[in-house]
Formats: C-alpha cells, structure tokens, sequence
C-alpha cells in the first residue's frame, strides 16, 4: 500500500499493522517506485454466525472458505478497527469509524463493500 494509507491507519490509531518500506521494481528493472509499504494485518476475526453456509468444495469454513450465505456476528470484532476475516483471508474488514476516518483522505481507488455483498 502506499505510505500515505499506511500513516492514515496510524493516524486513526490501528495498532496491529505492520508497515515495511518496500520498492516497487518492473520485472527488467527499468522503473522504481517509492513510497511504499509491505503491510502486514495482525490478526483473524471469524464472524461466521452458525446458520453461515459455506460451498461444499471448502467445508473447512476458514482461509478459503467460499460463503454462500453469512449473517455476520459483529460482536466477534470485539472493538478492532482492522483485521482480516478468518474464514476468507483476502478479505480485510474495517470498522465503520475506521471507514469514514480513511474517507476523509479521499484515497482515489480505496473502496469499501459490506460483508454481505462478498457472499459467492
């Protein structure tokens, strides 16, 4: 992500990411780019309710799980801002004052989405 994403996390006060300055280099080494951060998300929330039903393909319902209907349990963020969600790990959940804090910096391509619309 970009260093100035990075800092508005920091300026919102999410203490569990990890921001590593990082180059971006084109295979033939012929551009840079500065101005970056490797990040890392601490920690996995699972929000799965118990009625959540998951495609037969992954019934572990955690890393790779494909939902196909969840009614999240809100109360498992237990106040974090920011984590990633146990049963898809792709996918990075933040709360709703996070977002309207991210928001303010209007990041041009920074979009947010419900959980629900991520159901297969």
């Amino acid at each position: 992500m970009t260093a100035r994403l990075y800092k508005a996390f920091l300026a919102a006060g999410v203490d569990n990411i990890q921001g590593y300055d990082c180059v971006l280099v084109s295979l033939d080494g012929s551009r840079r780019l500065e101005g970056f951060k490797a990040v890392n998300i601490v920690g996995l929330v699972s929000m799965a309710s118990p009625d959540t039903k998951f495609l037969a393909e992954f019934p572990s319902g955690s890393i790779d799980a494909h939902i196909i209907e969840m009614n999240p349990d809100e109360s498992e963020a237990r106040g974090l801002d920011l984590f990633r969600l146990a049963e898809m790990v792709g996918v990075v959940v933040v709360s709703e004052r996070l977002k309207k804090h991210l928001e303010s910096y209007k990041f041009p391509y920074l979009v947010f989405r419900p959980i629900a619309s991520l159901v297969t």
